[in-house]
């Protein structure tokens, strides 16, 4: 099998995304001039990034394939020159949306939330194992994008450029923090601990840093790219006000506000400028979003995104309430996991796919049970700690992403 077909089989065409430049032409060209070495290195690790999906149970794809190849070239070339800590992967943000789930007065989190994590956690260990440097891997918790759809038509954007992204920042910020939106606030903070206690597996030189919406926010530089993703994708009427006119058509629990787009858009490029992340990783549900980071990052100077995707392969005809939740106790959670729904639609084996990353393979119930247990323990500790959400200043998160992993 050549360089191409390998391509191909380990970047398919899945969940409606259909990645550009697959063809044999097109990845000739790119590979063209490149050594055997270098052909073979790239290749290797694309199909390495496929088989730690399939791992945890899920199929990846990518939105541009030529590009991906393009900046794992250059990131060979800065490796073979002794650059220290240099991955051939984009440094890689996958954003965690609301989920009005996770706290309704009890924690209701489900155990799926692991499934970014675990393919990051399988490329982690098969790098670590391989004496390669893994890619640089954030999360950000985006729940407070839930805050702006519920703001609907209250959220009023006036004044000139500058006067208008300053007024819309601190109106956001104000109102995630407000009693109007303690809920809210509260499934958010839940949501958050959750992801901590999960990041907190990984070997600690390798610990994905948590940031949240309200960090890139109060990001001194967060202005500056939210004016020019209004400049993009708003306008401003004659009565000052101002509104998006191209804004990315989604829908979740319920449809985005518009004004999403370009905080969004914003948000991509001051993490791509500023913090060096050249990837994202979401579900291949959210790829309508595509589109608008390529305009966003053509209208900042912002180099383009490499968009992974992914599906996952069972278990996916589940109701949320038939999936074990962090905080089943023990009977609850194996009642779940051996029902005859969750036998026939594949339940136990994703969950012994999502964890075996973490906890090996062929693990048995009892094993898994415990895993969640000690996250469920480790969640709640984090939670007693304070009533705030954590901060963490996107400056010392940029420190960590770039100290050389292994010299800590």
């Amino acid at each position: 099998m050549n360089y191409y077909e390998k391509l191909a089989e380990a970047i398919p065409i899945v969940g409606g995304v259909a990645p550009t430049g697959r063809n044999a032409a097109t990845v000739e060209k790119i590979f063209n001039g490149c050594s055997s070495e270098m052909k073979e290195t790239i290749t290797a690790s694309i199909e390495r990034f496929a088989s730690s999906a399939k791992e945890a149970g899920l199929t990846v794809t990518v939105n541009n394939l030529p590009r991906t190849l393009r900046y794992m070239k250059r990131f060979y070339v800065d490796a073979a020159s002794g650059e220290p800590g240099k991955s051939l992967y984009p440094a890689v943000y996958k954003g965690v949306s609301f989920n009005p789930s996770t706290f309704d007065g009890s924690r209701r989190e489900w155990v799926m939330v692991v499934d970014f994590f675990s393919l990051m956690m399988s490329l982690t260990n098969k790098c670590n194992e391989e004496g390669i440097v893994p890619p640089k891997f954030a999360v950000l918790d985006a729940s407070m994008y839930w805050v702006v759809n519920l703001l609907g038509d209250n959220l009023t954007v006036e004044g000139e450029l500058d006067e208008a992204a300053d007024s819309l920042i601190a109106s956001l910020i104000e109102s995630s923090c407000s009693n109007q939106f303690y809920d809210v606030y509260e499934t958010s903070r839940t949501r958050n601990a959750y992801l901590r206690a999960i990041a907190d597996q990984f070997p600690a030189n390798n610990t994905p840093p948590v940031f949240t919406l309200i960090d890139v926010w109060k990001t001194r530089k967060f202005k500056e790219y939210l004016k020019k993703a209004m400049q993009e994708f708003c306008t401003r009427d004659e009565d000052g006000k101002w509104r998006v006119t191209k804004s990315v058509r989604y829908e979740r629990y319920m449809p985005y506000s518009p004004w999403v787009t370009p905080l969004v858009a914003a948000e991509l490029c001051l993490l791509g400028n500023e913090y060096g992340f050249k990837a994202n990783l979401a579900p291949t549900s959210e790829a309508a979003w595509n589109v608008m980071v390529d305009a966003a990052c053509k209208a900042t100077g912002t180099a383009p995104y490499v968009m992974w995707s992914y599906v996952r392969d069972v278990g996916v005809q589940l109701p949320y309430s038939a999936i074990p939740f962090f905080s089943d106790n023990k009977k609850e959670f194996l009642g779940k996991l051996n029902s005859e729904k969750a036998k026939n639609s594949g339940l136990q084996e994703l969950l012994s796919r999502l964890l075996s990353p973490f906890i090996g393979k062929n693990a048995t119930d009892e094993e898994i049970y415990q895993w969640c247990a000690g996250i469920e323990r480790e969640a709640s500790r984090l939670l007693d700690q304070g009533k705030r959400l954590p901060s963490t200043p996107l400056n010392n998160m940029g420190w960590l992403l770039n100290f050389p992993p292994g010299i800590c």
